[in-house]
């Protein structure tokens, strides 16, 4: 096991079980698994040392400096914003931060600040960012 001290993301789509329900599984994947191509690029173009987690509906992700994560929170925000498919669709991101130390098992990033990190992204509001 590994032990860093860094920042945490955790990222969601909101409500994607009843996005699920209205587009059906098929449409679902496809917008799970462009959320997380898009999420993992940005990542990387924010801080090219950044992990990455796709964890279904959103992601985890870690980054070296605080700048970074906000940066990249900033980008995800606008870029689903900006997308007139996702709006119809009625996609929203919500985004919560943390400084913390993530113990790594087998590349699997875990932790107490992983969790306070994911309840707070349970109560962020859509379209929100909270640090």
């Amino acid at each position: 096991m590994t032990q860093k001290y860094t920042n945490i993301c955790i990222t969601d789509i909101k409500d994607s079980t009843i996005l699920n329900n209205d587009l059906g599984n098929i449409g679902m994947d496809k917008i799970r698994a462009e959320f997380f191509r898009v999420s993992n690029s940005l990542a990387k173009h924010a801080d090219k040392k950044s992990t990455g987690k796709d964890m279904g509906d959103g992601g985890l992700f870690t980054f070296e400096g605080l700048e970074q994560s906000i940066q990249f929170s900033v980008w995800l925000q606008q870029y689903y914003q900006d997308q007139q498919c996702c709006i119809k669709d009625g996609i929203e991101i919500r985004i919560a931060l943390c400084k913390g130390t993530v113990e790594f098992i087998k590349k699997d990033p875990q932790g107490k600040d992983v969790n306070l990190t994911s309840r707070i992204e349970g109560v962020t509001p859509p379209g929100e960012i909270w640090v």
